[in-house]
């Protein structure tokens, strides 16, 4: 009976051990001044830290920056990295033209239009996950995942403010014994998170601080 339960832990361990490596999170921005656990989840991103002073949604004009792919973990040489940062770029770029902003990918056209927003962010992880995995055990095992880093900034008179900083995930898996090919859950993933952070700048508005409840 020994004999039977230790096969069957040598059997299982492989599988363990690549869920671990696919689902555990990944390094994220914090703020210096805001505690890890003062993260808030808002509209499918975690908000690490946003200006109480300024409200994203009222700028009209946006520029969509690149996303930084070189230390995404996960990667595989089977991955196209750089089409799928450039991906994320249109496809951010794009949402917030469908949420009737004026936005660009070059800061040149905004020339003269006063006060504008940034965006820009880091890929943090870019993972395949494992074919195999999804198609014996499927149900979350073997998942793709990205993770975004991004910040947000405010452009006014030649200078650079940050107004903000958030993370969001996407994760795709299937149901056993359908084949599922890496770069459709990967760009699957790249489209959640844009949707996430187009969606997000173009409806955030600040919070202000609760008042305090009299002594």
């Amino acid at each position: 009976m020994t004999r039977v339960i230790l096969l069957a832990l040598l059997f299982a361990l492989p599988f363990v051990t690549g869920c671990a490596n696919t689902v555990l999170p990944t390094s994220y921005l914090v703020h210096a001044n805001v505690p890890y656990s003062d993260v808030l989840p808002e509209g499918g991103v975690n908000v690490f830290w946003t200006d109480r002073t300024v409200s994203m949604s009222p700028y009209n004009n946006i520029v969509v920056e690149g996303f930084a792919v070189d230390k995404a973990v996960g990667l595989q040489p089977h991955i196209n990295r750089d089409e799928l940062a450039a991906r994320i770029r249109h496809l951010i770029h794009f949402g917030l033209k469908e949420r009737g902003k004026n936005a660009v990918t070059d800061a040149k056209a905004l020339a003269g239009k006063g006060p504008y927003l940034t965006i820009r962010g880091n890929i943090a992880q870019l993972n395949p996950g494992r074919a195999k995995l999804r198609r014996w055990i499927g149900f979350g095992a073997g998942r793709a995942i990205v993770d975004l880093e991004v910040k947000v900034f405010r452009v006014a008179l030649g200078r650079r403010i940050l107004c903000g900083e958030l993370t969001t995930t996407a994760m795709k898996s299937s149901v056993p014994l359908v084949p599922s090919d890496d770069v459709t859950l990967l760009r699957e993933c790249v489209a959640r998170v844009a949707a996430n952070v187009s969606a997000f700048v173009a409806q955030h508005r600040n919070r202000k601080p609760k008042p305090k409840p009299a002594p």
